[in-house]
């Protein structure tokens, strides 16, 4: 499986906590292609990736939110919409999401660390719901 073009329909800047301060991408990359790598090396550790398959994974990131100013609670959201293509024909179409809400601290040393843990979790999150549904298995594994 190959993972061919990721798109977000937001600007690929940072997500913002409390004033200046902000989760970035790593690397300067943006959240998609963190999405992208992040499938890519998930895939490579399964035995997976082959960047000349014909079957190929994109993705459009749909949804990409935190909000962690909260002084008791914070939360978080993300959804991709994904494709899986065969040659020219599309075998899987789906949109999912995940979101996750946390215990807060209003001291931004015990917010920030736990916001910084919870939001990158949506991502694995997300990829282990598109890993389970049994319409991508699916579609990986017929002809």
């Amino acid at each position: 499986m190959s993972c061919g073009d990721y798109v977000c329909r937001e600007r690929p800047e940072g997500r913002r906590l409390r004033g200046n301060q902000a989760i970035k991408p790593q690397n300067g990359k943006s959240f998609v292609q963190y999405l992208r790598d992040s499938l890519i090396a998930d895939l490579t550790s399964a035995g997976k990736f082959d960047p000349n398959s014909a079957v190929t994974v994109r993705a459009e990131l749909t949804d990409n939110q935190l909000h962690g100013l909260g002084a008791s609670t914070a939360d978080a959201s993300l959804a991709a919409r994904l494709w899986i293509t065969k040659g020219d024909r599309t075998v899987y179409d789906k949109e999912l999401k995940e979101a996750h809400s946390w215990p807060s601290s209003f001291v931004g040393m015990i917010a920030f660390p736990e916001a910084v843990n919870q939001y990158t979790e949506l991502y694995s999150a997300l990829l282990l719901k598109l890993y389970v549904d049994p319409e991508f298995r699916s579609a990986c594994s017929s002809p």
